[in-house]
């Protein structure tokens, strides 16, 4: 994320970082908190282009998305088959009358 930071051009001291250990330590639950005024189109720009970025470069390190919607559905769906696959065989299986979020799997 400093990477990103750094090359986007945005202060990463004013990035926040939650990281939560998960599973006795064996993984971990990491989130960026990027503070942005949304009344100013040019730092709105930079964040939406930041985020964009560091989630790319983070994904193909290997981070896990696992809440992957809006544009991490396309980045994750898009390169994964079998997720994309599994995902549509469990809204299939939990709602067989296609009621909920009709032709969507929910991002």
């Amino acid at each position: 994320m400093r990477e990103e930071a750094v090359r986007a051009q945005y202060p990463f001291e004013d990035i926040g970082i939650y990281l939560q250990p998960i599973e006795n330590g064996r993984a971990a639950h990491l989130e960026f908190i990027i503070p942005y005024s949304p009344e100013d189109a040019g730092e709105c720009a930079l964040v939406k282009n930041l985020h964009q970025s560091s989630s790319e470069a983070m994904y193909t390190l290997g981070a896990l998305f696992t809440r992957a919607y809006g544009k991490w559905s396309q980045m994750v769906y898009g390169r994964n088959a079998l997720q994309y696959q599994t995902a549509k065989l469990i809204k299939e299986t939990l709602d067989p009358n296609n009621i909920m979020n009709p032709g969507k799997l929910g991002f």
